[in-house]
C-alpha cells in the first residue's frame, strides 16, 4: 500500500516509481465476465490516481505511463473461449490505446515535477505493451512520443 512509501524513504531511498501502474484492485468491477476488456481510458484514471497518492506522500517519484495490457499471448492454450478470467486469475485486455491517449499520458507526466518518466515498454509484445513498430500501427506510437516531446521544447 500506500504506506511503504515514507519506510522507503526512512530506509535511505530517494525516489520511487511506480511500474506498470495501470490496474487498481477494483478493475473487475468494470469487467463484463462474458467480455474481458477495459478501456484505456479507466488505465489513464489510474495512473493519475497513483502519481496523486505517490505525490501525497512528499517522496520525488517518476512517473510510469503504461501503454496497454493484453496477456492474452501468454495464457495457456488449453483455455477455450470463452474463459472466465477472473477464475484463471488473468486480466482483462485493455483496448482503446491508441497512440493519441498515450500521447495524452505523456504530456500529463511531462507537466509534473520530476525529472524523469518512464515509458513501458519498448518490446512487452506478449503483456500488450510495445513500442516497436509493427504491421498493425507501423510507428505510430515512437511518432506520437517524438511530436509530443518536440512540442514541449
Amino acid at each position: 500500500g500506500w504506506g511503504r512509501i515514507p519506510k522507503m524513504r526512512d530506509h535511505g531511498f530517494d525516489a520511487v516509481f511506480a511500474y506498470n501502474s495501470g490496474l487498481r484492485s477494483d478493475f473487475e468491477k468494470t469487467v463484463a465476465k462474458d467480455k474481458p476488456t477495459l478501456d484505456y481510458s479507466f488505465m489513464m484514471e489510474n495512473q493519475k490516481y497513483c502519481w496523486d497518492r505517490i505525490a501525497e506522500q512528499g517522496m520525488p517519484f517518476a512517473p510510469s505511463i503504461t501503454l496497454g495490457l493484453d496477456v492474452a499471448p501468454r495464457w495457456s492454450r488449453q483455455l477455450k473461449y470463452p474463459w472466465d478470467y477472473q477464475k484463471t486469475g488473468y486480466y482483462p485486455i485493455v483496448v482503446n490505446n491508441t497512440p493519441e491517449r498515450i500521447g495524452e499520458m505523456l504530456k500529463r507526466a511531462l507537466a509534473l515535477d520530476s525529472d524523469t518518466v518512464i515509458i513501458n515498454a519498448w518490446n512487452e509484445w506478449t503483456e500488450g505493451m510495445s513500442l516497436i513498430p509493427e504491421k498493425h500501427l507501423g510507428s505510430a506510437y515512437l511518432d506520437e512520443i517524438k511530436n509530443v516531446l518536440s512540442a514541449k521544447k
